[in-house]
């Protein structure tokens, strides 16, 4: 017999309606996206596409905060196939020559506690 709620009580199988349901995820999703907008209209922008790093701000497990460029560095466009040389984003140059289009393995684990 399947598992779960729905599958397990046949009354309550019987109270789902589809059609009452998808006009619901449809509402929820059109109000989220209005919210959205409200927020972007809020910190100055035309669009949320428009929103960059330093407009969000992540707390940390000690309850300080970062903002979005401390937590997420811009990576300029092409700066890895260019091998260019930005002191802040060495992690990232390393990151990369360690990367692999054949597999997800990785090779070796640089450091930290499960280094080799």
């Amino acid at each position: 017999m399947p598992r779960g709620d729905r599958h397990a009580r046949p009354l309550r199988q019987r109270a789902i309606d589809v059609g009452d349901k998808s006009d619901r995820v449809a509402r929820f999703h059109r109000n989220t996206l209005h919210a959205l907008g409200e927020i972007a209209g809020a910190a100055g922008l035309d669009t949320p596409s428009e929103f960059l790093p330093y407009h969000f701000m992540f707390r940390q497990k000690d309850g300080t905060f970062l903002d979005g460029n401390e937590a997420y560095p811009h990576l300029p466009t092409g700066f890895l196939i260019e091998g260019s040389e930005i002191p802040e984003l060495r992690e990232w140059i390393s990151r990369w020559g360690r990367a692999s289009a054949e597999t997800f393995k990785a090779p070796i684990i640089p450091h930290g506690k499960f280094a080799s």
